[in-house]
């Protein structure tokens, strides 16, 4: 999925959203793109950071010009 679309979904699209409309969102840009792995959901990797207590620590760098490394933390 491309970081510019989801970055421009959740700033211009989603203030003040319920969380099954992001989620709906960003499933439909998932499937557009084909970006999930087989037999995931936006739902299903979203939950575990929206239901789990604590916040999370999210931490993103560039790879190259194409690609990112995304890391968490629980805290």
């Amino acid at each position: 999925m491309k970081v510019w679309r989801l970055i421009t979904i959740i700033s211009s699209e989603f203030q003040g959203v319920v969380q099954d409309q992001l989620f709906d969102k960003l499933q439909k840009v998932a499937e557009e793109d084909n970006s999930l792995p087989e037999g995931m959901n936006m739902r299903m990797i979203m939950e575990e950071w929206t239901k789990t207590t604590g916040f999370p620590l999210v931490r993103v760098s560039r790879a190259d010009e194409t690609r990112i490394y995304v890391s968490q933390v629980i805290s």
